[in-house]
């Protein structure tokens, strides 16, 4: 057998090599573009996590010091009176 037969063109390797060179590069430009967007909302949710805790927490306090005020211990008392449950 001759060898052009065998062997594959040196021409037809470079330019085979050179599109899966352009493939892979355009893959990872996409792959980077998604990772950067993900990275993008995950940082946008965490703030929005932070400040949702924080606000939980300001509505705790405040319902912990109604709770404590004469009000809320009169309103309370005056339930129990009447027979409401609560």
């Amino acid at each position: 057998m001759p060898d052009s037969t065998t062997r594959a063109d040196p021409r037809l390797v470079a330019l085979q090599r050179d599109e899966a060179e352009q493939t892979l590069a355009a893959v990872r430009r996409e792959l980077t573009a998604v990772l950067e967007e993900h990275r993008a909302n995950e940082l946008q949710l965490a703030d929005t996590v932070r400040r949702l805790e924080g606000d939980l927490m300001q509505a705790r306090d405040t319902i912990h010091h109604m709770e404590r005020s004469a009000f809320w211990r009169a309103r309370r008392w005056w339930a129990r009176l009447r027979g409401d449950r609560g």
